[in-house]
């Protein structure tokens, strides 16, 4: 029976991990997608300023 049982026990464990990995992938992909977006508007934001400065 404990042999039985543990098996069992680790198929349920590993799609738990695997969304938990996944919810903080994709918290990490949102992340990643906000600095490069903040960093296009500061970059856009920078040139534009050198424009108007010359």
């Amino acid at each position: 029976m404990a042999s039985s049982k543990k098996p069992t026990y680790k198929v349920e464990t590993k799609p738990v991990l695997e969304r938990k990995r996944r919810k903080s992938d994709l918290v990490i992909m949102w992340l990643s997608f906000w600095d490069v977006t903040a960093n296009i508007f500061q970059e856009m934001y920078f040139t534009l300023l050198r424009l108007w400065e010359i």
